[in-house]
C-alpha cells in the first residue's frame, strides 16, 4: 500500500483555509478542472473537465481538528483501496494544509497524489487571493 502526502503553507488563518478546503461540496469553486460538484448526503458527485465523473464518499469528519476523509468510487482504476484525507492546522501566523492519499495497489498513487499537490497550489492561490 502506498501512502503519499503533500502539504503547503498558506498565509491565512486555519479557519479561513478550512472554510474553503473543508467544504465537501465546494471543489468546483476553487479546484482546477472540476466542472461541477454536487453533494447528496455524504456522497459528492464530481464532473471533471472532459466529462469524467467520480463519486466520493465522506467517511470521517472532525470539524474541531479541521479534517475529513473520503473514499473514491467510480474512478475506473483497478485499485482495491483509495482513501484520501485533507487537514488544516495552524502554522505560525498562517496554516498548513495537508492532503494524504492511501492507495492499494500503489500503481497509480504518485500520479493521483500529483493531482492533490496541484490542488493545494491552487487552494493557496485562491485563499490568499
Amino acid at each position: 500500500m502506498a501512502i503519499v502526502q503533500h502539504e503547503i503553507s498558506i498565509n491565512r488563518t486555519p479557519d479561513e483555509v478550512w472554510a474553503v478546503l473543508g467544504e465537501f461540496g465546494g471543489l468546483d469553486t476553487w479546484m482546477d478542472g472540476v466542472e461541477s460538484c454536487v453533494v447528496n448526503g455524504k456522497t459528492r458527485e464530481i464532473e471533471i473537465a472532459g466529462g469524467m465523473k467520480v463519486s466520493e464518499d465522506e467517511v470521517a469528519r472532525d470539524e474541531a481538528n479541521r479534517t475529513y476523509s473520503y473514499t473514491v468510487n467510480g474512478h475506473g482504476l483497478p485499485v482495491d483501496k483509495w482513501l484520501s484525507t485533507v487537514a488544516v492546522e495552524a502554522q505560525g501566523d498562517g496554516s498548513r494544509a495537508t492532503w494524504t492519499l492511501e492507495m492499494e495497489p500503489d500503481d497509480f498513487a504518485e500520479g493521483i497524489a500529483g493531482i492533490y499537490k496541484g490542488a493545494l497550489d491552487t487552494l493557496k492561490a485562491h485563499v490568499e487571493g
